[in-house]
């Protein structure tokens, strides 16, 4: 027997992304639609081989409690990044970043809401970079205290890659942030690159840096970007979203029972006639 772990070309983590995706598209080929929280999971389940029809339909936010008003950059600008504290979030990369944002302008701030495991190193890297007097670390703060938090804040930073819609983002900027983010997943569809913040590579420590120094130094433009937040959030509305998903849950119920109807009317006409079964009796 071959020691699979000798052959070159054996790809662990490859086949067993090969065998869930082949498990979840069996589970999902049984449904009658899909709702995805974003188009790039709507795309990736299509690259995947799924043909079932897919609804796109955000999972909403309640804009009574976050709301904002179009910000004014103050001379002090204080960045935010919101969000568990786990390693593929990426926050050291956040960090790395606010230390050149830091560098450029000596006034800014950095506050890092939120706990995880990669808490404790955070802490050491911010001491390591020289900022750890310009970072603050809140910890866990309840959900319902945030919607107090996000107007406090200029700017929202995350390096994160791995967000199916964002929940943090779509809060920050529906109080109106300007916000920083990465090319990967879902993000795009919340931070319109020049529109309302911009786009960096993944990982790119620099590039972060320098986008946000732009917005920062910029009144104009950090209006603007402002502005534009406010208005792409109106799209995830909550309402909006339900009515959405009520929408979606009555077509679904309507074909289902056409379809019962149907199967009903056909056995019933499929049913051999009584009257001829019982002339055939006396043939």
């Amino acid at each position: 027997m071959k020691d699979l772990g000798k052959i070159e070309k054996f790809d662990k983590f490859n086949i067993r992304k090969k065998i869930i995706l082949k498990i979840s598209n069996n589970i999902y080929e049984r449904c009658d639609l899909i709702i995805s929280p974003s188009h790039l999971i709507e795309k990736q389940l299509r690259e995947f081989g799924l043909k079932t029809k897919i609804a796109v339909i955000s999972n909403g936010l309640d804009l009574t409690s976050f709301k904002g008003s179009i910000k004014q950059l103050g001379s002090a600008p204080k960045l935010l990044h919101v969000g568990r504290i786990s390693y593929e979030k990426n926050c050291d990369v956040i960090l790395n970043s606010f230390k050149l944002i830091h560098d450029e302008i000596p006034d800014s701030t950095l506050t890092i809401i939120g706990d995880g495991p990669a808490l404790p190193s955070l802490k050491v890297q911010a001491q390591n970079l020289g900022v750890e007097n310009f970072v603050t670390f809140t910890g866990f703060i309840k959900r319902e205290q945030l919607p107090e938090e996000y107007p406090k804040y200029d700017l929202f930073l995350t390096a994160s890659t791995m967000e199916t819609q964002g929940l943090v983002i779509l809060e920050s900027v529906a109080c109106g942030l300007p916000a920083v983010g990465v090319d990967s997943f879902a993000i795009p569809e919340l931070i319109h690159d020049g529109k309302n913040g911009y786009i960096a590579k993944p990982f790119d420590i620099k590039g972060i840096a320098e986008k946000a120094i732009s917005i920062l130094k910029d009144p104009v433009l950090y209006e603007k970007f402002s502005k534009e937040s406010l208005k792409i959030s109106k799209s995830h509305e909550m309402n909006s979203c339900v009515d959405k998903m009520e929408e979606v849950y009555k077509t679904i119920a309507s074909v289902k029972n056409k379809k019962k109807r149907n199967t009903l009317i056909n056995m019933l006409f499929s049913l051999p006639d009584p009257l001829d079964q019982f002339l055939r009796y006396f043939e």
